[in-house]
């Protein structure tokens, strides 16, 4: 909403070069970030294993479909005003 799109579907550049789509020469991705954290099990000297919980961050650059060309129809469709 902030960019003034009014479709709510983003995706990566990669992802739209697997629908056979591609991005608009010129056009500026907007970053955002994934956080989660993976649990790993550990053998400490003692022979115990232990579970240790490392969180993680990753960093997409995505595009809206507005900015894209050749997707299919359905990606492109405006929402309907709410009553």
């Amino acid at each position: 909403m902030e960019k003034g799109y009014a479709a709510p579907i983003w995706m990566t550049f990669k992802r739209a070069l697997e629908l056979d789509a591609h991005v608009r020469k010129g056009e500026h991705g907007s970053l955002v970030v994934y956080a989660n954290s993976i649990t790993k099990t550990e053998t400490n000297e003692q022979g115990e294993d232990t579970e240790r919980e490392i969180p993680f961050m990753k960093d997409y650059t995505v595009f809206n479909v507005e900015q894209i060309e050749g997707l299919p129809a359905h990606y492109y469709a405006k929402p309907e005003n709410p009553p």
